[in-house]
């Protein structure tokens, strides 16, 4: 599209002029410039009723006169006159374009009979019925980059967390260790969490020259692990670790009692009120004792933990307070769940990988599924603690 400048206009004028009136110059001049780039490309301006600035711009296909309705009746008078020739060529069509039009005669000549020669301009009525819109993938890719979306899989409770009661309950915390004096090594949190001890990535990369990867069973052998430490972070206490086989294969001629963690067994492997009261009065007080004692510290302790069915409400030691976390609320109070078990996790992972790839090394034949077949209960009690 050209600019030329008026010739009562030169081009010093035109620098002068304010930004309002070089704007308003500019759409004088160029509107037939624009009015003739709408005529060649098909196009036409329409005011939408009751707007006084801004038009909208539609194609011709949306004009209020219904034009390509009114073509389509007259290609189709034409075609029944037996005047088969020349249609494509006067209106500039493809003989394909031309057989469609016939074989949609009647929904044609219906939809003029019916004064539908018009498309109607988009309307916000919520009683208007909407068309069905259905997104093709690459549409919905391409929608995804353009507002920097990606997917995010929502892990824990997180989605169902009373944020309200999340919000008030830091408060009343706050206030019940002020009022008991208690220090951060006498606050202490428990949290328990799975473990698929045994599972390995789904996939791998290879040599070119291999079209594929020998697989693997999944492995779903879970354990739980019952985790706490203190406020302070300064005393992490030994975990207890259920299986649901008390003694594996691999404790063969291992005295449990003297293993790294704390090791129970039950059928599901998981934490019971039972076997949470067990590790309360066996395990947490004793330890609990010992450490303030050598801190220098007084036997006064603060334990949270939240409402899951296997912690008993009635838990109670002399010097003890159990507080429980709200309903609801254990993934976005519970000091544990906020990165502490995932960054655990990750750096099981880790030291297991570790020892697969040093077993490798020492022994050349073997391969990483071999290795990790190799990998036994007694390995993973090993790298937790």
């Amino acid at each position: 599209m050209s600019m030329e400048i008026s010739r009562r206009t030169d081009v010093q004028q035109f620098a002068a002029l304010e930004p309002r009136q070089a704007l308003e110059w500019l759409q004088t001049s160029l509107q037939p410039e624009f009015d003739k780039f709408l005529a060649r490309h098909g196009h036409r301006c329409i005011k939408e009723e009751g707007i006084e600035e801004d038009p909208t711009w539609l194609s011709e296909s949306c004009a209020v006169e219904g034009r390509i309705q009114e073509t389509k009746i007259e290609i189709l008078d034409r075609l029944r006159k037996g005047d088969r020739v020349d249609v494509a060529k006067s209106y500039r069509m493809n003989e394909a374009t031309i057989r469609t039009i016939r074989t949609n005669e009647n929904t044609n000549r219906k939809s003029v009979a019916a004064g539908n020669t018009t498309k109607q301009l988009p309307s916000s009525s919520s009683t208007e019925k909407k068309p069905n819109f259905l997104a093709s993938h690459g549409w919905f890719e391409r929608f995804k980059i353009r507002h920097s979306l990606h997917s995010l899989k929502l892990k824990g409770e997180l989605a169902s967390g009373d944020v309200d009661a999340a919000q008030e309950y830091p408060a009343n915390f706050a206030e019940i260790i002020n009022d008991n004096s208690y220090t951060p090594d006498q606050v202490f949190n428990a949290d328990e969490s799975g473990l698929f001890w045994k599972k390995m990535p789904e996939r791998t990369y290879v040599s070119k020259f291999y079209k594929s990867a020998s697989g693997h069973k999944a492995a779903k052998d879970r354990i739980t692990i019952l985790f706490c430490s203190n406020a302070s972070g300064d005393y992490i206490m030994k975990p207890l670790v259920i299986n649901k086989s008390k003694m594996p294969r691999a404790f063969k001629g291992v005295n449990i009692n003297n293993l790294p963690v704390y090791w129970r067994a039950n059928k599901k492997a998981w934490v019971t009120a039972a076997m949470f009261t067990e590790w309360f009065h066996e395990f947490f007080i004793p330890d609990a004792k010992k450490y303030l004692s050598s801190k220098g510290l007084p036997f006064k302790v603060l334990l949270l933990i939240d409402n899951a069915p296997g912690h008993p409400q009635d838990l109670e030691y002399e010097n003890v307070k159990v507080k429980f976390l709200p309903k609801n609320t254990t993934s976005l109070l519970q000091p544990l769940d906020q990165g502490i078990i995932s960054t655990f996790k990750d750096l099981y992972i880790k030291r297991a990988f570790t020892y697969i790839l040093e077993q490798m090394e020492n022994n050349e034949s073997l391969t990483v599924i071999s290795a990790w077949k190799n990998f036994t209960m007694l390995d993973c009690v090993k790298h937790i603690a």
